[in-house]
């Protein structure tokens, strides 16, 4: 429960005094079943049910920003087809057939899915800016960067497979129980 002194109780009794000037908090949850009207005005929830954003839009969008911008077009749109044809059939099997060890939603997966893509795709990046702060957006660093100088464009595009590969692995089926990891596996191949 959270008070109109911005005092969070807790279940088990304690209190915990929110400081307005250097705290601030996001809750992700499931439902607001057991919110009250109260509860979500002091919050300022914003209830966004899943189906109604679904997963690519926000997938497609971080993809703009992830690749340098020098990369050729042709290799954006393959890239792009990779994560459009790929990522839905990941979903749905692992919905389906697998278990996970922690509930996900799937917008979670999809963008961590880019956050591991973008972080092997900034290694192989040349750019003026080498040390990225808490203050920088790593995602603006794409349309000052280029790939390293020397690199085919088949070689380009069969290692964004390779990152785009091991990035699926380790977001999708990172979570799953070890009999699922090996059906994932199986599948996946």
């Amino acid at each position: 429960v959270l008070d109109d002194n911005r005092m969070l109780c807790l279940p088990n009794g304690e209190r915990i005094r929110l400081n307005d000037a250097t705290l601030r908090m996001l809750f992700e949850v499931d439902n607001v079943e057991m919110a009250s009207p109260a509860t979500i005005s002091r919050l300022g929830i914003v209830n966004l049910p899943e189906r109604a954003l679904g997963y690519l839009s926000p997938v497609l969008t971080r993809l703009n920003t992830i690749l340098p911008g020098s990369t050729p077009s042709n290799i954006k749109d393959s890239v792009t087809q990779m994560f459009k044809s790929t990522l839905p059939k990941a979903l749905a099997f692992m919905r389906a057939e697998l278990a996970e060890e922690i509930v996900s939603v799937d917008i979670n997966l999809c963008l961590s899915c880019c956050n591991i893509f973008e972080a092997l795709v900034n290694a192989f990046f040349e750019h003026e800016l080498t040390i990225a702060t808490f203050a920088s957006n790593p995602s603006s660093l794409a349309e000052k960067s280029h790939f390293r100088t020397g690199v085919r464009e088949d070689d380009m595009l069969q290692l964004l497979e390779y990152f785009f590969g091991f990035s699926i692995v380790w977001s999708i089926g990172s979570n799953l129980d070890a009999q699922s990891r090996l059906k994932f596996s199986d599948w996946f191949r």
